[in-house]
């Protein structure tokens, strides 16, 4: 059971990231290179103009089902039980979660890693602070000293401690091929 688990959220979370990825690629024809994107509206009180310039026409093959929008955040429901939300902060960061409820949960109910997957669109001036030293795409969430020492030890590491850097553990996945390897810290 918890095999099959596992194999759904690697799935899941991969046809996110191709998705979320083709969609940036496909937005950057018509609004420019996203390295240049505005990724901070008014001290991260505005995430929905972000959504409806960069990404909404972009990612109608999600099967978007609602749109929730928060002081800080939206949420996009999607058809196959998944969620994710978008905050805006230096970078436009993305959680995206398994299992839509989960994303009602309190940050302190919720585990990076393995209750929700982060990623990021950065652009040039947050590349190094948030980015992993790259700017634009769409891409796992790491902080900038990532962009220093990249190997599977470090993200592994860091994935284990969920609250202060537990967004590396969507990175270790994408290292390891968008799979769950058994020394993963996290069950499901």
């Amino acid at each position: 059971m918890a095999n099959q688990r596992k194999k759904a959220v690697e799935t899941k979370l991969k046809k996110f990231y191709t998705t979320m990825s083709q969609a940036v690629i496909m937005s950057e024809i018509e609004n420019g290179p996203s390295s240049e994107w505005i990724t901070n509206y008014e001290n991260n009180n505005n995430p929905l103009v972000f959504y409806n310039t960069y990404l909404g026409k972009y990612l109608k093959n999600l099967g978007n089902k609602k749109l929730t929008t928060g002081r800080n955040d939206i949420t996009i429901y999607l058809s196959d039980g998944s969620a994710f939300k978008i905050y805006n902060g230096a970078c436009a960061d993305i959680e995206y979660y398994f299992n839509i409820d989960k994303s009602f949960k309190s940050v302190n109910q919720i585990i990076a890693g393995k209750d929700y997957f982060s990623f990021r669109i950065c652009n040039e001036n947050n590349k190094n602070n948030y980015g992993g030293g790259k700017a634009g795409g769409f891409q796992t969430a790491c902080n900038g000293n990532l962009s220093q020492r990249m190997d599977r030890d470090y993200l592994l590491e860091h994935c284990k401690t969920p609250f202060t850097d537990g967004n590396t553990c969507s990175a270790l996945i994408e290292f390891d091929g968008w799979e769950i390897k058994k020394d993963y810290p996290h069950r499901f």
